[in-house]
């Protein structure tokens, strides 16, 4: 599956495998919804804030970001206007990570 020009959809063993390599795995959910579970390692930035947010991620080191996938709806997913470039790639959901 592919969401939009330049993102790579990554699944559990591909974010397993970044969060060993010590690379950035961010949790676009809302903040209560990561306090309550989310992927060890994970930080935290709600898709909504993402663009005021860009600075924090070092757009040099590929970024897993992900959301709860297909149980969200388009309004929390990335898609044409993501903000990653090229290298960036985007989770499958913390739902499938869970599972």
């Amino acid at each position: 599956m592919r969401v939009a020009e330049g993102v790579h959809t990554v699944g559990e063993v591909e974010v397993i495998s970044h969060l060993k390599q010590g690379l950035p795995v961010v949790d676009g959910r809302t903040r209560d919804l990561y306090e309550n579970s989310t992927i060890p390692g994970a930080r935290n930035i709600p898709y909504p804030d993402v663009t005021t947010r860009i600075n924090e991620l070092d757009r040099e080191q590929p970024t897993i970001f992900f959301c709860n996938g297909p149980v969200v709806g388009s309004a929390g997913r990335d898609g044409p206007g993501c903000p990653f470039g090229s290298d960036q790639r985007s989770g499958c959901g913390v739902e499938a990570y869970q599972a």
